[in-house]
């Protein structure tokens, strides 16, 4: 475990230093607040994981019914 301080800006946005987000790799993550925090959870890219499966067998849906159900999924997963 690491630990950083981060200051927020006038727009909200919080800059994760460059060796974390390297370290993590992931540019989508499930913002959830527990407790007074705030977590960040890195989520798989769900563009990727699309077209590893595109190729593979016919899909019931398109690309915007994947990632609703991807998000809703990492979602639950959560709150579990």
């Amino acid at each position: 475990m690491s630990t950083h301080i981060v200051e927020m800006d006038d727009r909200g946005r919080i800059l994760i230093p460059n060796k974390l987000r390297k370290t993590i790799g992931s540019r989508r993550f499930l913002l959830t607040v527990r407790d007074g925090r705030i977590e960040l959870i890195p989520l798989d890219d769900p563009k990727e994981a699309f077209r590893k499966l595109k190729g593979s067998r016919q899909l019931p849906f398109d690309w915007k019914e994947a990632k609703r159900i991807a998000e809703r999924l990492a979602s639950e997963e959560v709150v579990d």
